[in-house]
């Protein structure tokens, strides 16, 4: 009986060994650095009077791989900005049926800082992410409006919540060098200040305004 139980013993602590063993080497953790480079196109109040351009992000990841379940979980900080010009260095809104006034707005400026969290299920080279970046941003932009109404300027500086849900596919050249392609989509919530009302004049102005991207990063794991 006592033999069994010594032999039952090394059996467990051998079993336990391995176990420990595979699932170091099945895990791995290490850092990224991504460069992000997006076309981003304004929609609702943001897409009256602006035009899609190219902004960028940073990402820095710390990530976790379980390579016996071919699953990454990456957890960071993003930094991005984008400047948006506008349609035409005049724009035109129907003040009533016989006129109309006219509006000119500056570029419209962001940045921002969030925390990114991403999932990627890989198959072999090549994987599916879901990723979403939650945090604050910082807007400012000016418009100058004129019709038979009014005649004002004004500058608007505001402080953003910002949500940037995103999905894509992912490929690995090698262990140091992978890229992605997705696209995501910014909500911008403001929580103060002048930009949260609604004025018939300058329909940018309000408390939420969105974007999407199509989106290209380039990483690089050490």
């Amino acid at each position: 009986m006592n033999k069994n139980i010594v032999i039952t013993a090394v059996l467990f602590l051998f079993s336990f060994s391995i176990n420990k063993a595979f699932s170091q080497i099945s895990e791995e953790e290490y850092h990224e650095f991504t460069v992000a480079v997006n076309y981003n196109i304004p929609i609702g109040r943001l897409g009256f009077a602006y035009k899609p351009a190219i902004g960028g992000q940073l990402v820095y990841s710390w990530v976790h791989s379980d390579l016996s379940e071919n699953v990454i979980v990456k957890k960071g900080l993003t930094f991005g900005v984008v400047q948006f010009m506008p349609h035409a260095d005049t724009l035109y809104y129907l003040v009533d049926e016989n006129s109309y006034g006219t509006a000119v707005y500056s570029k419209y400026s962001f940045c921002s800082a969030t925390f990114h969290l991403e999932h990627v299920k890989t198959y072999d080279k090549t994987g599916l992410l879901a990723a979403i970046d939650a945090g604050f941003g910082f807007t400012n932009f000016s418009c100058k409006n004129n019709d038979k109404n009014l005649n004002v300027e004004e500058e608007y500086s505001q402080g953003k919540l910002v949500l940037i849900p995103e999905i894509g596919i992912n490929y690995t050249f090698n262990e140091n060098i992978s890229t992605s392609f997705g696209f995501q989509y910014t909500a911008l919530i403001s929580f103060g200040g002048d930009d949260i009302g609604y004025y018939e004049y300058n329909p940018v102005i309000g408390i939420y305004k969105q974007y999407g991207s199509i989106t290209f990063k380039a990483i690089y794991s050490f």
